[in-house]
């Protein structure tokens, strides 16, 4: 199984795709409900990503490709919302198996490619006028 260097991804999952810091509520219980859920919802894709790209990897073991292919986060997140649920309420520990194993097939058709070695530089000029963000009330 290969594991790509994933220096700071978790954090970018958390923060961009799985959007940690957008709960539901007020209330301290709510709040942690929402990261929780979160996080175990990170786990459940960090998972599945894995088998996911494993599965890309044995599609296109025979293809001359010019890039590597891996899951496309985004669908994964999306498409795991929506049917995480369905899996685990479902009574039937063979049932739940299949489904799982549909859902993963699923998700690897989509994939996106690898291109290594993009980077831009910033540009050391900012094109705001003031870089301050806090809000003050009026």
């Amino acid at each position: 199984m290969h594991f790509p260097d994933t220096k700071g991804i978790g954090y970018l999952r958390l923060k961009n795709k799985l959007a940690i810091e957008n709960f539901s509520g007020k209330t301290f219980v709510t709040v942690l409900q929402d990261f929780y859920a979160t996080l175990f919802l990170s786990n459940i894709s960090a998972s599945i990503k894995v088998e996911s790209t494993e599965l890309i990897r044995e599609q296109n073991a025979d293809k001359e490709l010019k890039h590597e292919y891996v899951t496309n986060e985004n669908i994964l997140i999306g498409k795991l919302k929506d049917k995480l649920v369905i899996i685990l309420l479902n009574d039937n520990a063979d049932e739940r198996a299949i489904l799982l194993e549909r859902l993963i097939e699923q998700i690897a058709r989509y994939r996106t490619a690898v291109i290594h070695g993009r980077s831009f530089a910033r540009p050391l000029t900012s094109h705001k006028r003031s870089c301050c963000k806090i809000k003050y009330p009026l």
